[in-house]
């Protein structure tokens, strides 16, 4: 290598193999002026420690990177298979109502407007919003849902904005809210009916300023997000009743997407007995 030519006087030339398992894939050397022949030994046992640390470090960024190319599969296979799973395809039935509601979703999806879905229990309002994000040019970005119904109302001001470090007690770190992990993608408010109404003017300010704060930040972070919405109950009546803002209704209520229960549209029985036996 040539590389005796370049010891100076009493300097020493030491090196040793960086081994992974009976595998030698690399070597780590140095040039050293050694007092005596004790510090030469001692200087080769550090040098065999950092190369095993070497070694070490190597594997794991071998590993890591390993897994990252696996993630990255994984991840693009389920999108294709969301995609699919949750295309216009996805919704199965013959009726008029589900043509029309195809149509609607199909003219509304390319958009960014807000769009609520409204229905019963059970008639796949989840179901639609996926076809909506997934039929989006916001597709390759992340569809992220938080139920309004689910989360105790101390906690969604936190899971929706996220906060900083020591926000609260039991705060240690950092956490992203999901309109963060939302950002340029879409965010399924679902059970909206819910929110509590003192979060509400807060979910309306980012909607109008697409910014949000985390609890515990002084800085504004913009995000850029779609909303769909989706109620089991008439919002409209809750905002009589002083449960529901006016003008949060109308930010959210751009374009309503009202699915009809089974019972409604019989013909539908037979194409979804059919596809649930395939």
């Amino acid at each position: 290598t040539g590389l005796r030519d370049r010891l100076e006087e009493k300097e020493t030339f030491v090196a040793v193999p960086i081994r992974i398992g009976g595998e030698i894939i690399g070597v780590l050397a140095i040039f050293k002026k050694f007092l005596d022949r004790d510090s030469v030994e001692k200087g080769v046992d550090l040098l065999q420690i950092l190369a095993t640390m070497i070694g070490m470090f190597y594997k794991l960024h071998e590993r890591i990177d390993l897994e990252r190319r696996d993630w990255e599969e994984e991840k693009r296979a389920l999108t294709q298979v969301l995609e699919e799973k949750y295309s216009i395809e996805g919704i199965v039935g013959c009726s008029d109502a589900i043509k029309k509601l195809v149509a609607l979703i199909k003219k509304v999806a390319p958009t960014d407007i807000a769009v609520l879905i409204t229905g019963e229990s059970g008639t796949g309002k989840s179901l639609i919003a996926k076809a909506i994000h997934f039929l989006s040019p916001r597709k390759e970005k992340a569809f992220i849902t938080i139920n309004c119904s689910a989360i105790p109302e101390t906690l969604l001001e936190a899971e929706l904005f996220g906060y900083e470090k020591g926000a609260f007690s039991g705060a240690y770190t950092s956490k992203m809210g999901k309109f963060e992990l939302a950002n340029g993608g879409t965010l399924f408010l679902d059970e909206i009916v819910d929110m509590p109404l003192s979060l509400q003017p807060k979910l309306l300010r980012v909607i109008q300023e697409k910014k949000i704060e985390r609890l515990g930040g002084t800085t504004s972070i913009e995000v850029d997000v779609r909303i769909v919405a989706a109620t089991n109950r008439n919002l409209e009546e809750e905002v009589k009743k002083g449960n529901f803002r006016e003008d949060l209704f109308f930010r959210l209520n751009v374009v309503t997407i009202e699915i009809p229960p089974l019972r409604e549209r019989r013909e539908d029985i037979i194409p979804l007995a059919l596809h649930f036996i395939r």
